[in-house]
């Protein structure tokens, strides 16, 4: 699918909203496509709150369009464009007073969960949220493909199961009551799926912020995701101004995405480990996804995390280049101070680390991008 543009309908403009390319135009006249778009065919449509999609238009640069918004016909039909996290407020949550009392008087909570804004913190932000827009349609129904089940409950007991992140799934539920979750969880769909909406309803843009333009590019493979993206210093926003964007794909793929945003430009690196023997996400345990079957489309060994520029435009990233202790075959990763057998023992659930010249190095060791790769600094460095 080429390059797409969806216009967010006001009643005195349009604003646009692109996957791909980008412009520096930061206003749209009514029916009149942005100057500075690459010269292609583009799909051009009216999207906003409280319509449908108009039928899209192809079109080029330069031309000028007469573009209708479609007036939703129900609320159901609007409700559909709405951001994923109006949907997911129809979740129930368990009362404050369940996390009170002993373990009689709480209703089956655990005692370890000792309020709601604990709850909330696995559900949303430490959670279930933290990966998955939970609110978007793949979401708020249980597709079919996932299976027949005697009930809902049964069916999210399967769901989280699904992929490769079914651990991850499995013990962030396991940290709240399963059982209680999983059937607030079931009645979610359930109500969703017999027709009830979303009780708040997003507002449409006003003043400034219907001359936004939000640009949007596709820019790793289909079954990648990014559980990180850094463009600058943090500390000085103003280091690799228009420079690339680099993106951590954690256990997904050791491709490491990278963005020319100037040039429209993305393309890869390939992050290495130092021991072959280096653990791959391609074996984690999974039951089948209703999307992917049992294909293990995740196959990461480095899982890229926490990218940082430094004030030189220098990315660093976090990543594993090796087994843990006693399961690696690479001479500088045997403790210190242990004998062959007690190293050939050695086992940790936490990852070891150690501070060497001011940095945090550990099996995800960090390492630095740039141009030109340095001789002397060869193991740390890697060059697009």
């Amino acid at each position: 699918m080429g390059p797409r543009l969806a216009f967010g309908s006001s009643p005195r403009r349009r604003t646009c909203r692109r996957s791909w390319p980008r412009s520096s135009s930061p206003t749209i006249r009514a029916g009149t496509l942005l100057p500075e778009l690459p010269k292609a065919a583009y799909d051009v449509w009216v999207r906003g709150y409280g319509l449908v999609d108009s039928p899209r238009v192809r079109s080029e640069p330069g031309k000028t369009l007469d573009l209708e918004a479609v007036v939703a016909p129900s609320e159901a039909a609007a409700a559909e464009y709405y951001p994923a996290i109006y949907w997911y407020s129809i979740l129930k949550v368990p009362e404050k007073h369940e996390f009170t009392g002993s373990a009689s008087e709480r209703g089956g909570m655990p005692v370890h969960v000792k309020s709601q804004a604990q709850w909330l913190d696995v559900v949303k932000t430490n959670g279930c949220y933290g990966c998955h827009a939970l609110g978007v349609k793949a979401t708020r129904i249980i597709p079919k493909e996932l299976g027949e089940f005697r009930s809902s409950v049964q069916a999210w007991e399967r769901r989280i199961q699904s992929g490769q992140a079914m651990t991850q799934m499995v013990n962030n539920i396991g940290r709240i009551d399963t059982q209680r979750a999983l059937k607030l969880f079931a009645d979610w769909t359930d109500r969703i799926a017999a027709g009830e909406l979303p009780a708040s309803k997003p507002s449409r843009p006003t003043g400034v912020e219907r001359s936004v333009v939000v640009t949007m590019w596709d820019w790793a493979g289909p079954t990648d995701y990014l559980h990180d993206e850094i463009s600058t210093d943090k500390r000085n926003p103003q280091v690799n101004a228009n420079g690339p964007i680099y993106g951590a794909t954690e256990e997904s793929t050791d491709l490491l995405p990278v963005l020319d945003p100037v040039r429209h430009i993305a393309t890869q690196l390939k992050m290495p480990v130092r021991d072959p023997k280096t653990p791959s996400s391609k074996d984690l345990p999974m039951a089948a996804s209703p999307y992917w079957g049992e294909e293990p489309i995740w196959d990461s060994q480095t899982s890229i995390h926490n990218p940082m520029l430094d004030e030189k435009a220098r990315v660093w990233f976090t990543s594993r280049v090796r087994p843990s202790w006693g399961g690696s075959t690479e001479k500088y990763s045997r403790r210190p101070g242990t004998s062959r057998r007690r190293r050939a023992g050695l086992r940790s659930s936490s990852t070891p680390m150690a501070m060497v010249s001011g940095m945090i190095t550990s099996s995800r060791s960090s390492r630095w991008i740039r141009r030109r790769t340095s001789a002397s600094r060869q193991l740390s460095t890697v060059s697009p």
